[in-house]
């Protein structure tokens, strides 16, 4: 598939239980597992959570390779985000260290890659693969904001985890998608 086959199976077991403290967070969890004859064991533990109250969301995942040899897995979070955020004049910043495109018809557009046009039908996706720089506690932060300033969304992760993030702009019709994807990872698409 697309995104790999774990994608696309079952979680086995869910829990849903509340941290109590002097700010509960709700805890929603999941384990999936990907395994197969003289192939890959892995599990996945996949948790949202979010404090009673809050505007942000947090997420706690852990692979486990449960079979006798190594195994290679990618983590690729995909943080879509379309209208109201998404709109001309929209606007990524984030502290990066490299930025490549995916592909030569991405490359012609690299010098504005963080500036968000409006909808365009026939728009062809451009990817572009970023390194985030850290600060001095190991992570990085993110935003995309519309053009006004007043709404905005924001990505903080551990860059040695996540050292790459893929920024998709599919700037289509929005009846084709308009949309674009913050997509931080253990590696690139």
């Amino acid at each position: 598939t697309l995104h790999g086959r774990i994608g696309n199976i079952p979680a086995s077991e869910v829990e849903v239980f509340i941290e109590a403290g002097p700010r509960p967070r709700i805890h929603v969890r999941g384990l999936v597992e990907e395994r197969m004859f003289h192939g890959p064991n892995l599990s996945l533990w996949a948790g949202i959570s979010t404090e009673l109250g809050s505007n942000s969301i947090r997420f706690d995942d852990a692979v486990t390779n449960q079979g006798g040899h190594d195994q290679e897995f990618q983590i690729l979070y995909h943080a879509n985000f379309g209208p109201p955020l998404l709109g001309e004049g929209s606007h990524f910043s984030g502290a990066i260290g490299q930025i490549r495109s995916f592909n030569a018809y991405a490359a012609k557009s690299v010098n504005n890659f963080c500036d968000y046009a409006g909808p365009q039908p026939g728009f062809v996706e451009q990817v572009y693969c970023l390194h985030p720089l850290a600060g001095p506690d190991g992570r990085t932060e993110l935003m995309l904001q519309n053009a006004g300033g007043e709404r905005g969304v924001s990505l903080v992760f551990p860059v040695a985890q996540l050292p790459c993030v893929s920024l998709w702009k599919n700037l289509a019709a929005e009846t084709e998608g308009y949309v674009t994807g913050i997509e931080p990872g253990t590696g690139f698409p």
